[in-house]
């Protein structure tokens, strides 16, 4: 069906959208918000992450209130499919209908010079006959204008330097003359139908650089086969440091080859020129030699450098040292390929302005936060609210930590096997490295085209690239670190597996049929989503069916008991139906392909068997749950029948391939016991639980996991009558325990004071043997009359009957009321070591300095005030370098976080106690009192006797000092502002207190805060980043961080206003300052940076040191 009504923006089809140069020329379209981007790639080279990050970019540089046209602009449609299908691409100009894509370019073919010397049909295929059908199908939809991207490589051997348009189209290599296959069928379109056909085809030259922010650059697999990623990927250490420079003996300066560079936005920009000259109203064609409205131009600099000269470069800007080696010529190099672009500088108003310096800065800023490419953002992002499941592969916690590699299959290339056999393994499925290694040579050799000696060469190449099968056992004890457990979603479960299928390795699950198997399937679909410390491992799942049994509304179900999104915890699972041997065969295959990436954390499998279980192709991190099942042997009636007289039906019982085993069986009722049969480390042990719409629970769900929807609420008469109402609420224990202890201590109030009579509020679960025996909740329930958990009544008439039957009806209300407001209300932030968390429940429901009424319970609200400041430093050196004290790459750093009593004034040292500050600052009081200096242990041993040594890291990196060490400059924040904001009061912390714990609980948030403002990345979004050339206006900087925050940060200037040194983001908060929300607002300080001057913001050095000398 084609989109309905007529779009403001002109459609742009993009091929090839999703990679290095389609993405920044999205980039480009996006900001002149004329156009909306639709984009077709296949990923076999890119990843679909490069259009998520460019619609970052586009939405954060929207101005302030956009209109819906703009905000549709920075939007893409992105279509996963491959232009040697027809049928796909045709489905996707029908959706847009008839003329309904005003223009297409084709940027997506194979590229590499050297490997189409050795696959030229798949290169005539993939770029010429895909081109073909893309025109033939533009032509159908009457699309008819086109910029097509082609190659310098056309020339082939130039006879004159710098090279014009009139050269004669020459090209050595089978790529080359792709490029000029394509030009001349879309030139000769263009001339058989003037009237309709537009066409302009743009001879790249070299193309380098990143977007100025680092999130979008170039992210080829396995090996590069470009010079300026080649350098970056040695630079960053991806690659092993062993360059090679084909030829020193061209008639060059320095006689290594001479190619033209630009940067990727310049040529991103020559795209869009392009694109504006195939208008209707266009005087770009009228001097053309033909009626074909048809012209080829060249994008380039107009100016060579050497490969020597760009090694140079790139060691320059990443002060990496490389090492390279002068070997022989390469088949289809060519001396010099230097542009004449005068012709696209004078018709298009082309130019190339950005410098080398420049374009080596922007790829190594970008290659070194993406080492890995697109897999993962080695930098920090703002910190994620549980228990929402988040889209998929988050990781938890203040870093992103790069994730254990995925050995894919291109990485031999390194290893001297070419990429026409690398292409062959993966049309047998052999997608990563240890595939090979675990394929025998057998197999191999069916492979087409494979001979003794390759798969030899291959084996010994993956051999070199995973190394030894023998480690020792402290390796081993290393790596058994990285070992997630996910819960099955019944805590005593959890415990006879040692909390819970642990990754690593492979557990079975069996037993007969309804004894929940699929059940602890379908709900560890939905834990493995969300974050570690709530049972889950962040990660997506990959769910193989092969019963027809999968579920989409249990899913609901079970995310409803955990508190998470339905739709979005069901687009987190990659699901696949296999119901036969021979499926499951060709799953071991899928699962090596690209479908199944580095951020699934969570393999279930359904009833398959033992061969394919044993297929150990897996990532380091994925843990596998199989099911399998069983069935009672009637002809083994013997009661010392070994296995509880089973036998297997419907798959396997898995032979060595499960590292552990747990047996299910029945019980009584909706009873189920899990019996762990075998397990390398975990004694035998057994385990009740119990299924319910929820999944696998407790027996004790009632006291474990809170949830109203389990509660009965009885009352008892002499005829043992009971009245019972239940209430579905889905409150899970993970994300609201603490609303429960407060709702139900108010209850027990609540039925004290209403009834004069003794009356017993039983919150009863519907799991037989309901036990006391948890502490927490014990306190909860009243002891005094009828109807407990025991089933003991009283005598009593009928009168009293009914008045316990409305009580009882009215408490459910109670509780639907109470939960309502204290899923909005501050007890939510609280953790259960607060003393008086039901007093919380009262307290005004808005933010801090918004709030019309007293704040009664300091506990829950910082008062006085409320105005919290998070602030930053932008320094260029530290005076400590020597001792290691550096500044971290692309990131301002943490001042602290300061209290305001929201009109201005502020307090300072409020509780001498707690001072931890070597030299105060003031030394005295406004009152006179003086600020003793502190003489004990740093506040870094605080830290570390609570063993967050991942905070002192942080802390290190991101809180860093000028001219003394980084722990006096956190004791100095924390008993100046900490101990003005009430919320981190000792006594708040009640009977539970740690000593200390206030400081880290301060560390913990301020931290927390600074990832709500990456300032840096804000700044880079608007291609603002640190010069020690350019300069930014105030409005600039004020508009690119406003742009992302939604209000207006202090900014502060020194030397006149000139020089930019610090942020204050201003914020309200909800809830407690360590743990609520906050919200950010404007500035209440003017801006100490000049409004009418340029303002600098300099650059820092590898050593953080100044490199140039502040203005006066």
């Amino acid at each position: 069906m084609p989109v309905n009504g007529d779009s403001p923006l002109k459609r742009v089809l993009v091929t090839g959208g999703a990679g290095y140069i389609g993405s920044h020329v999205i980039y480009a379209l996006q900001q002149t918000r004329r156009y909306k981007v639709i984009s077709i790639d296949n990923n076999h080279n890119s990843s679909p992450k490069a259009l998520e990050r460019v619609t970052q970019i586009a939405r954060s540089s929207l101005p302030a209130n956009p209109s819906e046209k703009d905000k549709d602009s920075a939007e893409v449609d992105a279509h996963t499919c491959d232009l040697t299908n027809p049928h796909a691409v045709r489905k996707v100009f029908e959706q847009y209908g008839k003329a309904g894509i005003w223009g297409v370019i084709h940027i997506a073919a194979y590229k590499a010079v050297g490997e189409s010397t050795e696959i030229p049909l798949t290169y005539y295929e993939n770029n010429v006959s895909a081109t073909i059908s893309l025109l033939q199908i533009m032509s159908e939809f009457d699309c008819t204008r086109m910029v097509y991207s082609s190659s310098a490589t056309v020339y082939g051997t130039p006879p004159v330097i710098p090279i014009p348009e009139t050269t004669r189209l020459q090209a050595h290599s089978p790529y080359g003359k792709t490029k000029v296959m394509c030009e001349t069928i879309i030139e000769d379109l263009c001339s058989a139908e003037p009237k309709r056909w537009r066409g302009l085809s743009l001879r790249y030259f070299n193309p380098g650089g990143a977007h100025p922010s680092g999130l979008i650059g170039e992210a080829p697999i396995g090996r590069p086969g470009n010079l300026f990623p080649l350098l970056a990927a040695i630079a960053v250490g991806r690659v092993e440091n062993d360059l090679k420079v084909f030829g020193n003996d061209y008639p060059t300066p320095d006689g290594t080859c001479v190619r033209d560079y630009l940067h990727v936005l310049d040529l991103a920009s020559g795209h869009l020129l392009a694109l504006d000259a195939l208008a209707d109203d266009s005087t770009v064609f009228n001097n053309c030699p033909s009626e074909g409205r048809y012209k080829a131009y060249n994008l380039g600099k107009g100016k060579g450098m050497s490969v020597l000269q760009i090694v140079e470069a790139m060691r320059k800007a990443t002060g990496f040292d490389y090492k390279y080696e002068i070997v022989g010529r390469r088949r289809g190099d060519v001396p010099d390929l230097t542009a004449d672009p005068a012709l696209a500088e004078k018709e298009l108003g082309f130019k190339a302005a950005v410098d080398l310096d420049t374009m080596c800065r922007d790829l190594w800023n970008w290659q070194s936060q993406n080492p890995n490419g697109l897999s993962i953002m080695v930098r920090r992002t703002t910190s994620q609210s549980a228990p929402v499941a988040s889209r998929a592969g988050s990781p938890s916690g203040e870093d992103f930590e790069e994730a254990p590699y995925f050995d894919s299959v291109d990485e031999l290339q390194q290893h001297g096997i070419n990429v026409q056999d690398i292409l062959k393994l993966k049309t047998a499925a052999i997608n990563t490295v240890s595939g090979v290694n675990m394929t025998t040579r057998r197999q191999m050799l069916k492979i087409k085209g494979m001979s003794e000696a390759k798969v030899e060469k291959i084996k010994e190449a993956a051999h070199k690239i995973l190394g030894s099968s023998f480690a020792t056992g402290l390796e081993v004890q290393e790596k058994r670190k990285r070992v997630l457990t996910i819960s099955t979603g019944s805590k005593s479960v959890d415990t006879i597996l040692g909390g819970g299928v642990m990754s690593q390795s492979i557990t079975e699950v069996y037993g007969e049929f309804r004894t929940g198997k699929t059940q602890m399937a379908h709900t560890m679909s939905v834990v493995a989503q969300l974050p570690p410390d709530m049972g889950g491992a962040s990660g997506k799942v990959a769910y193989i069916d092969t019963e027809g049994t999968f579920r989409p509304d249990r899913i609901r179900s079970i995310a409803d008991r955990f508190g998470v999104n339905g739709d979005m915890a069901l687009e987190n699972i990659l699901y696949g139906a296999f119901l036969t041997f021979d499926e499951c065969r060709m799953l071991t295959y899928h699962r090596r392909s690209t479908s199944f990436h580095s951020e699934h954390q969570m393999e279930l499998i359904n009833e398959c068997s033992s061969r394919f279980a044993e297929d150990k192709d897996f990532r380091l991190l994925i843990a596998i749950l199989m099911t399998n099942q069983v069935q009672s042997d009637p002809g083994a009636t013997m009661t010392f029948v070994a296995g509880g007289a089973l036998k297997p039906i419907g798959g396997h019982i898995l032979s060595h391939a499960s590292a552990t085993r747990m047996f299910l069986r029945k019980g009584r009722a909706e009873e189920r016991v899990a019996k762990l049969v075998d397990s390398p480390d975990k004694p035998e042990s057994e385990a009740s639980y119990k299924l319910d719409e929820g999944g696998p629970c407790n027996n004790d769900r009632a006291y474990d996991a809170c949830t109203a929807s389990a509660y009965t609420i009885k009352v008892a008469s002499s005829s043992d009558w009971c009245v019972g109402f239940r209430a579905s609420l889905a409150l899970s224990a993970w994300s609201h325990r603490n609303i429960c202890v407060a709702m139900l201590k108010v209850m027990n109030v609540l039925v004290r004071r209403a009834m004069d009579v003794r009356f017993t509020l039983s919150v009863l679960n519907t799991c037989p043997d309901a036990s006391a025996a948890h502490g927490m909740m014990a306190d909860v329930v009243t002891s005094s009359a009828a109807c407990a958990s025991s089933g003991s009544s009283i005598q009593e008439d009928d009168t009293f009957v009914a008045a316990m039957g409305n009580m009882a009806v009215a408490l459910v209300l109670v509780t639907i009321a109470f939960v309502a407001r204290a899923r909005a209300s501050l007890v939510f932030s609280l953790p259960n070591t607060f003393p008086n968390i039901s007093a919380c429940i009262s307290q005004p429901l808005t933010y801090s300095c918004e709030n019309t009424s007293v704040i009664q319970n300091t506990c829950c609200s910082p008062t006085p005030g409320g105005l919290v400041l998070q602030t930053q430093y932008w320094d260029t050196y530290t005076g400590l370098e020597k001792k290691g004290q550096l500044l971290p790459k692309n990131s301002w750093t943490i001042h602290g976080l300061w209290p305001d009593n929201c009109d201005g004034s502020f307090d300072e040292y409020c509780d001498l106690s707690r001072q931890y500050d070597p030299d105060p600052s003031p030394a005295v009081l406004p009152d006179g009192t003086p600020v003793p200096a502190y003489k004990g242990p740093g506040v870094d041993i605080f830290v570390e006797e609570f063993g967050r040594l991942d905070l002192l890291s942080y802390m290190n990196k991101y809180w860093v000092s000028q001219g003394s060490p980084n722990a006096d400059f956190w004791a100095h924040e924390f008993s100046k502002h900490a101990t003005c904001t009430s919320t981190f009061d000792v006594t708040c912390y009640g009977s539970d207190y740690k000593k200390h714990q206030d400081v880290v609980n301060f560390f913990d948030a301020v931290v927390r805060a600074f990832h709500k403002y990456p300032t840096w990345d804000m700044l880079a979004a608007s291609g603002i980043i640190p010069s020690n050339k350019t300069t930014y206006s105030l409005n600039q900087l004020q508009n690119a961080l406003k742009a992302q925050t939604g209000s207006i940060p202090y900014l502060g200037c020194g030397f006149n206003g000139t020089v930019l040194q610090e942020v204050w983001y201003f914020n309200h908060v909800f809830g407690t300052e360590q743990f609520g929300q906050l919200k950010s607002v404007d500035s209440t300080t003017k801006s100490s940076c000049s409004s009418t001057l340029g303002i600098h913001y300099y650059e820092r050095n590898p050593t953080s040191e100044h490199e140039v000398k502040l203005l006066p």
